[in-house]
Order: structure tokens, then C-alpha cells, then sequence
């Protein structure tokens, strides 16, 4: 199943940027290079929707995509970056603390990991960060056309163990 009618709307630094109306939102989040611009491409069919990079830090503002007029995916940034500067880790998590706390257009947070790693310590702050909203969460475990059977189920126990959430597994090489 692919999105239809999916189309870029702006990226937006700040919350004077967003969008200005009721549209309901779903958000991508997790670290730099798990796959959250590879996964919005995937599932809308275009390759070419989200710039996709090697090189981590690639998404540096929150971008807005309409799904069909209906609803919007949000392809945030990553987090976790080490050659990211002090000024810039400031200004994202401002950028962050002001979409996750403040959007009430958001309903779902889909937080992508990578599967074939532990939680990491930032994993484990964003879901803490995303369970204060008291807003739907769902985890994605990326890249699990690395793992076998047994180490899927591990990844996922790994995760229902630390939080209350749906977790599912993709593959974007795949599909």
C-alpha cells in the first residue's frame, strides 16, 4: 500500500512557520540516518519526496508533507548526531520542544529505531519526551532485513520492554 497524492508544503524552523490550521499530523522521529526520510519515500511510492543522504544530519527542519488534503506526515530531524555543534544542538531541541509540546495538529509520534542496535540513551529521553504528551506513539524498528527471525523478536521484546507501545519492523530494500 502506498500514499497517494503526497506533496512537500514547507520545511519550518520554527513554530511561525508551521502550517496555520487543523490539519491532523503524524511525525517521524528518531536518530540521524535510522531511516525516517527513506521510509517516508517508501511508503509514498517516490523516491525523490525526502532528500535521503549517507552523510547523517541531512534533515535539519521539520518538513510538512499533505497526504491526499487529508492529514500531513512531519519528517523531523534527527537527533544524536556527534558532529552536530553546540549551537545547532540548542536551536534543534528548541525547534523539537516547541513541536512536541505546543502542535496540537500532531496525534501520532512514530518514533523509528534502528533494530538491528539496543535502545540507545537518546532513544529511551525521546520516549520519555513523546509519553509526556500523553499522544499516541509508535516504534519502528528499521533496517530488520539484517536480522534473522530470533533477532526480531528480541528487538521487539527489547522494546515492549522499556515502553507502552506498538512496535512494528520494516525493510525498506525490502519493501
Amino acid at each position: 500500500m502506498y500514499l497517494s497524492k503526497i506533496k512537500f508544503i514547507i520545511s519550518a524552523p520554527n513554530k511561525a512557520s508551521w502550517p496555520k490550521d487543523n490539519l491532523n499530523e503524524i511525525c517521524f522521529l528518531g536518530k540521524s540516518n535510522v531511516g525516517k526520510s527513506s521510509l517516508l519515500n517508501a511508503i509514498s511510492n517516490n523516491g525523490k519526496l525526502a532528500r535521503v543522504s549517507a552523510t547523517p544530519g541531512c534533515t535539519k527542519l521539520l518538513n510538512f508533507f499533505e497526504v491526499d488534503g487529508a492529514y500531513r506526515i512531519v519528517d523531523a530531524p534527527g537527533y544524536g548526531y556527534a558532529k552536530t555543534s553546540i549551537l545547532n544542538d540548542k536551536s534543534f531541541a528548541k525547534m523539537m520542544d516547541e513541536y512536541i509540546y505546543e502542535r496540537e495538529n500532531v496525534k501520532l509520534f512514530v518514533l523509528l529505531v534502528d533494530s538491528r542496535r539496543e535502545l540507545s540513551q537518546d532513544d529511551l529521553d525521546c520516549l520519555e519526551m513523546l509519553k509526556e504528551t500523553n499522544k499516541q506513539v509508535v516504534v519502528v524498528g528499521t533496517k530488520c532485513d539484517k536480522l534473522n527471525q530470533s533477532m526480531k523478536s528480541k528487538f521487539k521484546k527489547n522494546v515492549t520492554n522499556n515502553i507502552d507501545a506498538k512496535v512494528y519492523l520494516t525493510s525498506i530494500m525490502k519493501k
